[in-house]
């Protein structure tokens, strides 16, 4: 069972080798995919949607790092 049915092997291979998650951070993308189809359907070019999705989930990912003091 695929999280994303309509993503096909070759996207799914793009993606891969481009981005690397853990199955948490899959998860994330895969619903943020479910919830923009749910409110405004299907996107009509969906590697480009979900290439949006791993770059906003790579960036909220990385270790945030905050100084102490001056």
């Amino acid at each position: 069972q695929h999280m994303i049915p309509i993503l096909t092997d070759t996207d799914a291979s793009t993606l891969a080798k481009a981005y690397e998650f853990s199955g948490g951070q899959i998860e994330n993308i895969a619903r943020k995919h479910t919830i923009h189809t749910v409110l405004h359907g299907e996107s009509t070019n969906l590697l480009s949607e979900l290439q949006d999705y791993c770059v906003t989930e790579r960036l909220q990912s990385q270790p945030r790092h905050h100084k102490v003091g001056f």
